[in-house]
């Protein structure tokens, strides 16, 4: 899969969603994405979704070290791809929060009994 990333301008947090092979070739185009949209960030929380990365070399290693260093949070979706994408970055990742459910949804979920998901991940053995 060739890198792909999205950008979402929120107004709580500005994230860059990641897919595919973080590479020297995609960090350099990734790293000048940044650079262009730093001065539109603000005070924002700058988020990384690296759920679907495929892979990270040396360079792509180094982008995320600097950008932690920068303040940036990274996020998965789901516990599977915490698990994966822990051991391949050498950086703490979040579980995403889900988004909160609606009135609606929330009552419905109580009237069945059914649990709230889980926001941690069992430990990996």
């Amino acid at each position: 899969m060739a890198f792909e990333y999205y950008i979402h301008d929120g107004s709580k947090s500005f994230r860059f969603r990641l897919l595919g092979q973080l590479s020297a070739v995609s960090a350099r185009d990734l790293e000048l994405a940044w650079e262009t949209a730093h001065s539109t960030i603000g005070n924002r929380d700058i988020v990384f979704d690296v759920t679907r990365l495929t892979g990270i070399d040396a360079t792509g290693h180094e982008l995320l070290r600097d950008w932690k260093m920068r303040g940036a949070k990274f996020v998965v979706a789901d516990c599977g791809a915490h698990a994966r994408l822990q051991s391949m970055t050498d950086q703490p990742i979040a579980l995403a929060t889900p988004r909160k459910p609606s009135l609606i949804a929330s009552v419905r979920q109580f009237l069945s009994g059914a649990s709230l998901p889980a926001l941690r991940c069992p430990e990996s053995r």
